[in-house]
């Protein structure tokens, strides 16, 4: 599940700045901080 939700929030953030590959770690690393800030990490073993 983990994973899935980071890479569709990251698929929107991408797409929302036009797609530019310069910055799909960006876009990686805060969708990771919006799956920790949203609390869906507790008990998820993915």
């Amino acid at each position: 599940m983990r994973h899935g939700w980071i890479a569709t929030y990251a698929y929107f953030l991408a797409e929302a700045r036009g797609f530019t590959p310069a910055n799909a770690i960006d876009d990686w690393l805060a969708a990771e901080r919006a799956y920790m800030e949203e609390g869906l990490a507790k008990g998820e073993s993915d």
